[in-house]
C-alpha cells in the first residue's frame, strides 16, 4: 500500500504521567491510545487530527472530575495525522435496531428506533465514515411503538365459583404490548371462611292438571337459587323444591265432584251408624239431561294398622246401599266411577272415607233429669232404662258405665236444674285437654297476616268506567273483549294462546300460591272443623259458669275474666272463622266454577269482590287475642278441675253396674244440699251419657216443689 509520506511533526510539552497531583488521594492516569484520524481541518486532503486523553481518578480507580486532581497539566492532547485514501476503506452492514426511545418527552406513544453503519478500514477497523467517500448516510430511524407493561384492574366482587367464594382482577389496565413488562402477581384470591346459604326462589304456578279427565295433580316447583348455597360451611335450603294439589278435570255433561271433595283421609272419615239403612248418593250433577249415566261402586275395607285395603263389594246400582247389619264394624273406602260411554262423553270418579260403627247407647237415670229425697241413703239405677240401641230394649251385654257426682250447698231443685253441666268438664279426664287445636288457629292468623300483605285493603281502581278491582291486576288486559283464548299461525303451525284474564296470569306465583292454599277444600274443612270446637268450648264455658259460682272456692276475679275476656273473644272467634270458611268456599268454588279459558272480566269481578271481602274478615280476625284466649281457656279448665276437686261426692259409691248410691247426712249444719250426678255408658265404644239433679229435703227446709 502506497502511503503518503508528508509528516508534519508537532511539539508539545509532555508531562511525566502516573504522577501524584497536589492531592495526595487523587492520581492522573497514563494516556490512551490515539484516535482515529479524522478530517476535522475541513482542507478536504488527506489531512487530519487524531486525540488522546488522560482522566484523574480516585484511590479505588474510579474516575471523578479532571479538576478533583488540581493538575495544571492538559487532560487531551492532539497531533495532525495522515487520513488514508478512500478505495482502501468500505461501509459495513447495518446494526441492529435500537430499542424504541421515546423522543416525545411521552407525549406520544410512539418512538424512534435507530440503526448504524460505519466505514471499515483493510483491518476491519472503524474510520471516520466521511473516508468511505460515500454519498449514503451512516445511520437510518424508523417509528416505533414504545413498550408498554402491563398493569392490574380493580379486584371484582365477590362471586361463587366451584363452591367457593372467589374474586378475580385482569391485566388490563393497560394491557401488556409491544414487549412491555407482564402484571405480577396473582388474578384470583378465594376466601374459604366465607358462605352464604342457600334460599328458594319463589313458587313457579301450578302446572295444569296431570289429566284431561279424572283426578289428577297440579304440581309447582322452586329452586334453591335465592341464592345458591356457596361455601364450605353453607346450609342447603331446607324443604322440599316439589308439591302438588290434587286437581279434577269434569267432561261436558258431568260437573262437580263425586263426593265433594269431603271425607278423604283416613283421619276424617264419614261416621255411620250399623243400626240403620243407609244408601250413599254421588253430588255430581248431571250437565246433560237427555242422557242417562252409569255408574260402578267399589267398597273396600281399610285395615288401619297396616294401612292396607281389601276388597268387599262390586256394584253398579244407582246409589250404593248400607243395610243393618250387613258389614262389620270399622273403616271402609268407597270409590264410585259415574260415566256416559267413557269414550266419548267422559266419566267422573270419586272417593271417600266412612267408619262403620255402633249407635250410641241409651242411657237413663230411674227418676228423670230430676228429683227429690230425703236425707240417708239415695240409690242411683242406671240400669234399668238402658240398653243397646242395635239390640232394643233389654239388652245390656257388654255395656260398661263410668260415674260423676258433684254436691252443692242449695236447697232449690229449681235453681238445681237450671244448671248444665257439660259433658267435657262431667269427668276430671275430660278437662285437661282443649278441643280447639290453637296451633291451626295460629295457623289460620298467619294465613290471613299474609293475605293482608298480598292482598291489602286498597283504594277502587276502575276499569273501563265500568267494573271496580282492587286486587287483580289487570294492566296487561287490554279490554272485556280480550278474555278470550285464541290462536295464531306461526311458520304454519297454530299455536294457542291462553286467555289473558287467567287468575294465575293476573296475580303473582305468590299470591296465586296463598289463594290455593287457602282455598283448598281440607283446609276450609279445619276451618269449619274448629269453628265448630270453637262454639262448643264457648257454650260449654257459659253452661258451667253458673256452677262456678256456686262452688265456694271459685273467686269473683276469676269468673270475670272469664265473662269479659274469654266469652266476648271466643264469640268473635267463632264470627270470624265461620266467614271466613264461608269466603273461601265460595272463592273457590269462582275459582274452579269455569273453566280457564271461559273466564270473562265480569268472572274476574266477582273473584276481586271475594278477595276484598276476605281482606275484610282477615282484618278483624288478626287483631284478635289469640295467645289470650289460649291462655283463658286453659285457666277455665284449672277452674273446672279445682271445682271438681273440691265438690266432689265424698259419700258416692258404686254399688254395682249400672247403679249407685250416695250418702247424706240427716244431721247435716248447713240443711242444704243438692248432687249432680253423670253416668256414661258405652259400648263397643260408642258412648252416651244422663245427668240427674238430686236436691235433698230437710224436714226443717222449704223446698221447692217439682215433680219427678
Amino acid at each position: 500500500m502506497a502511503w503518503k509520506c508528508l509528516f508534519i511533526a508537532v511539539v508539545v510539552i509532555l508531562w511525566k504521567t502516573g504522577t501524584s497531583t497536589g492531592s495526595s488521594n487523587y492520581t492522573v492516569t497514563e494516556w490512551s491510545a490515539w484516535g482515529t484520524c479524522l478530517d476535522v481541518l475541513g482542507t478536504g486532503n488527506n489531512t487530519g487530527q487524531q486525540s488522546r486523553i488522560r482522566t484523574c481518578i480516585d484511590q479505588m480507580g474510579q474516575n471523578v472530575t479532571w479538576n478533583t486532581c488540581n493538575c495544571s497539566c492538559p487532560s487531551e492532547e492532539n497531533q495532525i495525522c495522515i487520513i488514508p485514501d478512500s478505495f482502501n476503506y468500505t461501509v459495513s452492514a447495518w446494526s441492529s435496531w435500537s430499542g424504541c426511545r421515546d423522543v416525545h418527552g411521552g407525549k406520544k406513544k410512539t418512538g424512534e428506533q435507530i440503526r448504524y453503519r460505519s466505514c471499515l478500514n483493510e483491518s476491519g477497523e472503524n474510520v471516520t465514515f466521511s473516508a468511505c467517500d460515500c454519498s449514503c448516510s451512516n445511520e437510518d430511524i424508523k417509528i416505533c411503538y414504545l413498550p408498554v407493561d402491563g398493569a392490574w384492574s380493580d379486584w371484582g366482587e365477590w362471586v361463587c365459583r366451584n363452591n367457593s367464594y372467589q374474586r378475580f382482577r385482569t391485566c388490563t389496565e393497560p394491557k401488556p404490548a409491544h414487549g412491555g413488562e407482564e402484571c405480577y402477581g396473582v388474578s384470583r384470591e378465594e376466601d374459604l371462611a366465607m358462605f352464604v346459604d342457600g334460599e328458594w326462589s319463589s313458587w313457579t304456578n301450578y302446572s295444569s292438571c296431570s289429566v284431561s279427565m279424572g283426578h289428577g295433580v297440579r304440581h309447582k316447583t322452586r329452586n334453591c337459587n335465592n341464592p345458591k348455597p356457596c361455601g364450605l360451611l353453607a346450609e342447603p335450603c331446607q324443604g322440599t323444591n316439589y308439591t302438588e294439589i290434587e286437581c279434577e278435570e269434569f267432561p261436558p255433561c258431568l260437573q262437580g265432584s263425586v263426593f265433594g271433595g269431603n271425607y278423604n283421609t283416613t283421619d276424617d272419615p264419614l261416621v255411620l251408624y250399623s243400626s240403620a239403612n243407609i244408601e250413599i248418593y254421588p253430588k255430581t250433577i248431571i250437565a246433560c239431561s237427555h242422557l242417562k249415566p252409569s255408574q260402578i261402586w267399589t267398597l273396600y275395607t281399610v285395615d288401619e294398622a297396616s294401612n292396607t285395603e281389601t276388597l268387599m263389594v262390586n256394584t253398579t246400582q244407582s246409589a250404593f246401599p248400607i243395610l243393618r247389619g250387613e258389614y262389620p264394624q270399622g273403616l271402609y273406602r268407597l270409590y264410585v266411577i259415574k260415566y256416559y260411554y267413557r269414550e266419548i262423553y267422559g266419566f267422573v270418579e270419586g272417593f271417600m272415607y266412612f267408619r262403620l260403627q255402633l249407635p250410641p247407647p241409651n242411657v237413663f237415670i230411674q227418676g228423670g233429669s230430676g228429683r227429690m229425697t230425703n236425707p240417708g241413703v239415695t240409690r242411683i239405677d242406671a240400669w234399668s232404662k238402658s240398653y243397646d240401641l242395635t239390640l232394643g230394649s233389654g239388652h245390656r251385654d257388654n255395656m260398661k258405665f263410668l260415674w260423676s257426682c258433684l254436691e252443692f250447698p242449695t236447697n232449690s231443685l229449681s235453681m238445681l236444674m237450671s244448671f248444665i253441666l257439660p259433658e267435657s268438664f262431667a269427668f276430671l279426664s275430660n278437662v285437661t285437654s282443649s278441643k280447639i287445636s290453637w296451633d291451626f288457629i295460629e295457623k289460620l292468623s298467619e294465613r290471613c297476616e299474609n293475605h293482608l300483605k298480598l292482598f291489602p285493603i286498597q283504594n277502587q281502581v276502575f276499569f273501563n268506567d265500568t267494573y271496580v278491582y282492587k286486587h287483580i291486576n289487570l294492566q296487561n288486559v287490554s279490554s272485556p273483549e280480550s278474555c278470550t283464548e285464541s290462536s295464531a299461525v306461526i311458520n304454519g303451525t297454530v299455536i294457542s294462546i291462553e286467555n289473558p284474564c287467567a287468575v294465575d296470569k293476573l296475580l303473582g306465583a305468590e299470591a296465586y300460591l296463598l289463594l290455593r292454599d287457602n282455598t283448598g277444600n281440607s283446609f276450609i274443612q279445619d276451618i269449619l272443623t274448629q269453628k265448630d270446637n270453637v262454639m262448643t268450648v264457648k257454650t260449654d264455658t257459659e253452661n258451667v259458669l253458673p256452677v262456678l259460682k256456686l262452688a265456694e272456692n271459685i273467686s269473683s276475679s276469676d269468673i270475670s275474666t272469664v265473662e269479659n275476656d274469654f266469652l266476648p273473644n271466643m264469640t268473635d272467634l267463632n264470627r270470624y272463622t265461620r266467614y271466613l270458611s264461608q269466603a273461601f268456599a265460595e272463592l273457590n268454588s269462582l275459582l274452579d266454577i269455569v273453566p280457564t279459558q271461559n273466564i270473562t272480566i265480569k268472572h274476574l269481578q266477582l273473584i276481586d269482590e271475594q278477595l276484598d271481602l276476605i281482606t275484610q274478615k282477615a282484618t278483624k280476625l288478626v287483631k284478635l287475642n289469640i295467645t289470650g284466649m289460649k291462655f283463658w281457656e286453659s285457666q277455665v279448665n284449672k277452674l273446672v278441675f279445682k271445682m271438681m276437686e273440691n265438690n266432689n261426692c265424698n259419700s258416692f259409691t258404686v254399688t254395682s253396674p249400672g247403679f249407685a248410691e250416695v250418702y247424706t247426712d240427716p244431721n247435716l249444719p248447713s240443711q242444704a244440699v243438692g248432687y249432680f250426678v253423670t253416668v256414661k255408658a258405652s259400648i263397643f265404644g260408642a258412648e252416651n251419657t244422663y245427668q240427674q239433679k238430686i236436691q235433698i229435703i230437710f224436714p226443717t227446709s222449704v223446698p221447692d216443689i217439682i215433680m219427678e
